[in-house]
């Protein structure tokens, strides 16, 4: 699933908190997506929900249009052959950590809090014929992965977790999977181009990007 979100998303008891606005947005740009040719569209919308986007008010029209110009802009001037994954340093003495293994790369380290995992980077994107894949530890069931840098997630081969943990990805720079890109994880996976996620005590945020407190 790949969720288009502008401003932050929620994270209550282990669930994602969406409001019935930022679905519609979401659907509204898929849509849109859909009707450039961008991509296909992996579902078809119910007949109780409204279409899209004939409806929606100007504002939301502009919306949805500048957001796609963006998506549009960046298939059309992306470089399959980029940069790979890069920690940044914000986790201080946790921050992530990259090894190389074959055409895999495996990502350990990170902070850890609870059975929340956090990691951080600065570049986040997988080559075609290269997976990447997210170490995880036992009693952890969610890894959140945030993109601090200035450059969109590339992903154009496997992107995966060692475990069962549900995988969180945030850019707000955006993400884009390949047509031979795949997931390997028996868990979810949720990417987003918000630019946070926001918890009851702290907001982990690409913006303004710090370590989760300690317990």
């Amino acid at each position: 699933m790949i969720t288009f979100i502008t401003k932050k998303v929620r994270f209550r008891n282990n669930r994602v908190i969406f409001t019935r606005k930022t679905l519609a947005y979401a659907a509204t740009i898929l849509q849109i997506g859909a009707r450039l040719n961008l991509y296909p569209l992996p579902f078809t919308l119910s007949p109780g929900h409204p279409p899209y986007p004939l409806n929606y008010p100007p504002k939301i029209m502009k919306l949805t249009t500048t957001l796609t110009c963006l998506i549009i802009n960046n298939l059309v001037l992306v470089n399959p052959v980029v940069a790979q994954i890069a920690p940044d340093n914000t986790l201080g003495d946790e921050n992530s950590r990259v090894e190389n293994r074959g055409n895999r790369d495996i990502i350990n380290g990170g902070a850890t809090r609870g059975e929340n995992l956090f990691h951080s980077f600065r570049e986040f994107n997988v080559e075609a014929g290269r997976g990447a894949y997210f170490e995880n530890p036992a009693a952890i069931r969610n890894i959140l992965s945030r993109v601090t840098g200035n450059n969109l997630s590339n992903i154009q081969g496997v992107l995966g977790v060692l475990g069962n943990a549900n995988l969180f990805l945030i850019n707000p720079n955006g993400i884009i999977f390949g047509p031979n890109a795949r997931l390997d994880m028996n868990g979810s996976f949720f990417g987003s181009s918000a630019n946070s996620i926001v918890f009851s005590n702290f907001e982990f945020s690409t913006i303004n990007p710090e370590a989760p407190p300690l317990l």
